[in-house]
Order: structure tokens, then sequence, then C-alpha cells
């Protein structure tokens, strides 16, 4: 293969080969990148002319790029083309790994560090388990190893198919929230999903990052617009919002966000119902996952799994030149 490395100024383009890869995920999609308001650079491994590879670059102005994954987002890594999927393992294999070792070696000519959050479909990281291998002393990828739950939606096909898989105790709360009056909304206020957001945080007494809010109001605001997403809130009789979430959707995988609650009504948990639903209606989509996007702390793990989720690997790679060290 006769190699070469090209910039992609063509968001369509862009959109267009990740709609290909067997990778593609609603975080690499030029929409909700924009709703980000991050600069990202899309290049391309081409052979022949023909995008077989693709990859977001976070640039900053001295030569590094920015950490990854980004606030709020996952998976903006490597994508392979799907042309590679018709390709026998023996052939396949090898060129995964042959156009993956040709990005490395071009980016480090520009750039002192990298760093990619890989998608959970990502099929081989030798390539970066084996940069520099003979030569250690210019530095080696650290592979670190997250978690994400995803949930199988060709098991189910109705909102008694998704109960019936839960975990008692969430059973127990969807009866208790149905009997208290608390109903399903859909909206588009996202200042209370941010508000919500933020009260949460409080309750638990962590800091909030100081761009939380932007990066909460900015996606939403898109996803809604944009179609790529909803925000569901939940309500009592009285009209007050205990619970708000937010979904987004590509054509693959419904992808749980953003959650948060009123703590005075926590108890209440409307949250569940909020989650039910959303898992439902990334069903109705034509979703083949439901994506739970992160189980990598005990309690917000063991919550996630509690909706049968199963833990799934996904891993992120960073590599700095060792002067950077």
């Amino acid at each position: 293969m006769e190699l070469s490395l090209v910039r992609c100024r063509d968001t369509q383009a862009w959109d267009a080969f990740v709609r290909s890869s067997p990778q593609r995920n609603i975080f690499c999609m030029s929409s909700f990148i924009e709703a980000c308001g991050e600069e990202c650079a899309y290049v391309f491994v081409e052979s022949d002319g023909a995008p077989m590879l693709g990859a977001m670059l976070f640039p900053e102005k001295n030569g590094k790029l920015r950490s990854s994954p980004r606030p709020f987002t996952m998976y903006q890594g490597v994508l392979f083309g799907g042309t590679l999927d018709a390709l026998k393992p023996h052939t396949r294999v090898g060129k995964q790994l042959q156009l993956t070792e040709f990005l490395l070696a071009e980016l480090e000519k520009n750039y002192e560090n990298m760093e990619f959050c890989l998608h959970w479909n990502f099929p081989d990281i030798r390539s970066f388990l084996w940069f520099h291998y003979h030569e250690r002393g210019k530095g080696m990828f650290n592979v670190t190893v997250g978690y994400t739950g995803l949930f199988d939606l060709r098991s189910v096909d109705s909102a008694d198919d998704i109960t019936e898989q839960i975990r008692l105790n969430r059973r127990r709360e969807l009866r208790s929230a149905d009997a208290k009056g608390w109903r399903i909304e859909e909206s588009t206020d996202v200042k209370l999903l941010d508000d919500l957001h933020r009260h949460t945080f409080d309750r638990q007494d962590i800091e909030r990052p100081p761009e939380a809010s932007f990066h909460i109001q900015s996606i939403a605001r898109a996803a809604l617009q944009e179609g790529f997403g909803e925000m569901l809130v939940g309500r009592n009789a009285k009209g007050e919002a205990g619970s708000a979430l937010l979904a987004l959707y590509d054509d693959k995988c419904g992808y749980y966000l953003i959650g948060a609650n009123d703590p005075k009504f926590r108890k209440d948990a409307c949250g569940t119902m909020l989650m039910t639903e959303s898992m439902l209606r990334a069903k109705r989509r034509g979703c083949t996952y439901f994506d739970f996007v992160g189980i990598n702390s005990p309690a917000r793990g063991d919550y996630k799994i509690s909706f049968n989720a199963i833990p799934t690997p996904y891993f992120t790679v960073r590599w700095k030149t060792p002067r950077t060290s």
C-alpha cells in the first residue's frame, strides 16, 4: 500500500467516513464536535486516494495535542474505513496494523504527544503497544483500560422486556415513581439540565469543572436542534422537575450522556424511569446497543450495571516524547 496522510477539510466527507466505519459513534461526528466548541483537525490515511483510516486531532499552539477524551465525550480516536471489513482476517489485520503504524509515525513528526480514546469496537491496539518497541528511549504509549456498559437492544421489544431484565430494586423504583405520579416529558430546557447537574455535584460535595455549564448547554442545544439527541424530564403532579436526562443517538447506538437529579426528590428515583424510557426510545430508533458511557467509578458503575449493562472495555492511549516528560 502506498500511504499518505491527508487533512480532511470537508466535514461532509468526514461524517460519511465515520458512518461507514465499524467504530462509528456520535462523538466523532462533526455536529457533535462543533457543539463542543473544539478546534479539531480531521485527518485521513489514504491508499491510492481512498481514505482507509481516520483520526481526530485537537491541536494546541505549542506543538502539542490536547488531552483525550475531552469533556463529556468518549471514543474520539482512530477509526478504520468500512471497506477493510470485507477482507479476510489474515489480510485485514495486517493492513490495520500498517495503517495505524503509518499514522503514528507521521504524527510524531509534528507533535510532541498523541492521545486517543479508542472505541470499544477498535479491534487491535498492538500498533500502539509496539510504537518504538525497539527504540524505547523514544517513548512508548501508556495504555489505560476503561469500561463502559452496553445493553443489547436486540434482546428486547418493549418496555416490559426492558423492565424484566433490570435489577429488582430498579423495578421497585419504577413502581414507586409511577405510584407517586411522576411523569415523563420531552424538554428543550437545557438550562434546567445544567442546573440539576450542578445541584447533583453540590449534593456530592464535588467541585464541578468550570467549563461544564458551557459544554452541557451547548451539546444539549445542538443535539436537540440537529436531531441527534433528546432531553427527558421527570415531573411530579405539581410540575416540579425531579430529574433530567440527555441521550444521544446515531444509527447504531443510544448514549446516556448526562443524568441529573434535584436532591430533594432523589429518593423518588424518577431518574430510573427516565433511563428505561431512554433505552426504549433507542430501540424504537433502530439502535442495536445502548451505551451507558462509562462505568469507571464504583457507585455510578453499579447503578448503570443494574440496568443489565454488560461491562465492555475500551482503551485510552497516550504518548509523549521523553523530552516533554
